[in-house]
């Protein structure tokens, strides 16, 4: 739920939050992965509205080359996009390059008002949404949370971090920061390595040259 101004609306909102586990949809779902589906015990986290320019995720790893330095982002236009599943620009980014692995392709997005709720907006293709500036300024927070986290909240956890952020204006806004769950048994599935294909990681394909 975006941008949410009154206190009577937040609890409104938090219990709507709550309840969402319980739906038939959802149970739908667990039941297909999970034994014991019915126990759910839901967390709540509230933050600040920011009307960001684009906002994404960040993994402090790169994904497909299981790389421990680079880093692995994915951004859509306003808020929320690259979050919930949107078509979103992906790229990998290293200590000394970055590479599109995938332009974004959602015409809509949503913006945050200032007297609340959300409006729709729609955008064309033809420019990129991260710029040089950016792409630095996630390098730098991905250093600092690689440094700082372990040290500042003494965990143990040595994994890579998911963390989503945006921007307002070129300034780059922190929301949260998880642990990033990796599914390590299809990892180590021999026929799921059996069956994918050999893939030159090394290997670049211009846009401009025709396939």
């Amino acid at each position: 739920l975006f941008n949410i101004l009154s206190e009577s609306n937040i609890l409104e909102g938090i219990k709507k939050v709550w309840a969402s586990p319980y739906t038939e949809r959802s149970f739908k779902w667990r039941q297909q992965y999970l034994s014991n589906p019915e126990n759910v015990y839901p967390s709540i986290l509230i933050i600040p509205s920011v009307d960001v320019d684009y906002s994404g995720v960040m993994i402090t790893k790169g994904i497909n080359s299981g790389d421990e330095s680079d880093l692995t982002v994915a951004f859509s236009r306003g808020a929320g996009g690259a979050v919930d599943g949107q078509s979103a620009e992906t790229r990998l980014i290293t200590d000394r390059s970055q590479r599109l692995l995938a332009p974004a392709r959602e015409p809509s997005y949503l913006r945050l008002p200032q007297d609340g709720g959300t409006s729709k907006n729609i955008t064309t293709f033809e420019n990129p949404i991260l710029n040089e500036k950016n792409i630095k300024d996630l390098r730098n927070m991905a250093q600092q949370i690689k440094t700082k986290l372990p040290a500042e909240t003494s965990t143990t956890y040595q994994g890579a971090w998911d963390v989503e952020l945006g921007f307002e204006n070129d300034r780059l806004w922190l929301f949260q920061i998880r642990p990033f769950v990796e599914n390590k048994n299809a990892k180590s599935s021999e026929y799921l390595a059996s069956i994918s294909p050999t893939v030159d990681t090394s290997k670049e394909v211009s846009l401009k040259t025709k396939i």
